[in-house]
């Protein structure tokens, strides 16, 4: 609507984002979905700081072991988005939540594996389940908000899950002196895995 001048009425950026944080508190299957998903985010940028060193001096495969990692995962969540946007609408929530348990399975398998081989298959799979979560995650919102604070619904749910990625890569600055790659990767499985399994059960 215009203003009385015939302006369009502008909307300071907090009250977009409180319009977008109302929904979400007031819808409770989506404000848990986002809670779950920006936690399993934090812990599985954990892996995106450990991934590196991992390939290239535990598994010992240098610069070409980890761009084959990092292609097996890219992968997975190639052929993960494109089963994702199969899935019909009362299953959305169910897989986005399956997905986010399976990408921390995926994960936790890489860091305990023994060869490149073996760790490229795991982070494939963890792709593949992250693939499925991003689309039924995204679709689940779309369907859920009312088309009026949609759009700061999916604003103030990316700001959430970029804040998540950051605090989990900063975090993980810390962590890896401390526990080595396999450390880091195992806690940024398990992350998933808690998170996907504490979300199934509310």
């Amino acid at each position: 609507p215009d203003g009385a001048g015939g302006e369009p009425e502008r909307v300071s950026l907090t009250s977009q984002m409180r319009a977008g944080f109302s929904f979400l508190r007031a819808d409770r299957d989506a404000g848990m979905l986002v809670i779950i998903v920006a936690v399993m985010v934090a812990f599985s940028n954990l892996a995106v700081v450990a991934e590196v060193v991992f390939a290239e001096q535990v598994l010992r495969s240098g610069p070409g072991g980890y761009s084959i990692l990092v292609a097996g995962f890219t992968s997975g969540m190639v052929v993960g988005t494109l089963a994702g946007g199969r899935l019909p609408q009362r299953w959305l929530l169910v897989a986005a939540l399956a997905g986010t348990l399976a990408t921390g399975v995926g994960i936790a398998a890489a860091g305990a594996a023994a060869v490149l081989w073996q760790a490229t298959v795991a982070y494939g799979f963890g792709g593949l389940a992250g693939g499925v979560e991003v689309v039924a995650t995204r679709s689940f919102l779309n369907h859920r908000a009312p088309q009026a604070v949609a759009g700061r619904v999916f604003a103030l749910y990316s700001g959430v899950l970029f804040g998540a990625a950051s605090a989990g890569m900063a975090f993980a600055a810390g962590l890896l002196p401390a526990l080595g790659a396999r450390g880091v990767l195992a806690v940024a499985g398990c992350g998933g895995i808690v998170a996907g399994t504490a979300g199934s059960a509310v």
